[in-house]
């Protein structure tokens, strides 16, 4: 399954620990924005390792994305040309 995972965290200690923790199961998109490949049974783990790391100094957000959807994405590089995601 993939997800999107976005998060705002001030403290940089947690963020970059945070960060690294993310990449080792997907890329990096934007700062803050990762795309991650999980399976299911890696979800929860993925989940408690996050909130281990943030713990309530900070927000995650973590949306499920379709194979369909993740299919049709685009991003839009600095000179608004399309470029396909994935």
């Amino acid at each position: 399954m993939d997800y999107l995972v976005a998060y705002d965290i001030s403290e940089n200690r947690i963020r970059n620990r945070l960060s690294k923790y993310i990449l080792k199961y997907g890329i990096r998109l934007q700062k803050s924005v990762f795309l991650v490949s999980i399976e299911g049974y890696q979800y929860k783990p993925f989940i408690k390792g996050i909130e281990k790391i943030v713990g309530i100094d900070g927000e995650v957000a973590l949306f499920r994305i379709c194979r369909g959807c993740r299919e049709k994405a685009v991003q839009l590089n600095k000179t608004s040309k399309r470029l396909h995601l994935f």
